[in-house]
């Protein structure tokens, strides 16, 4: 946002020898270009410090493989607590 508003006031100012509408007109395209340039100026930036997809795919990969676990462990458990529950409802009811 700040960079939109930089780069319309910049480009306004320098334009605005040549004419008040001269400026109006060219101020929307001073302000894309000052974002597209702080867009490119932050993703170099961050260049090193992104991952891989490969990297991305094998860790989700991995977090699913967690949660298959303990979906399967916690229908083990349920499986189990529900056949107890019935033979504590048969020792009751005799």
């Amino acid at each position: 946002m700040f960079a939109a508003l930089g780069g319309g006031l910049a480009t306004a100012s320098v334009v605005a020898p040549l004419g008040a509408l001269t400026a109006v007109i060219a101020t929307p395209f001073g302000a894309g270009l000052g974002t597209l340039l702080a867009a490119f100026y932050i993703a170099r930036q961050r260049g090193s410090e992104w991952q891989d997809s490969a990297d991305l795919d094998e860790q989700t990969d991995a977090m699913v493989a967690a949660l298959r676990g303990l979906a399967a462990e916690a229908k083990r458990v349920s499986d189990s607590d529900a056949g107890s529950s019935r033979e504590t409802d048969t020792v009751r009811a005799a």
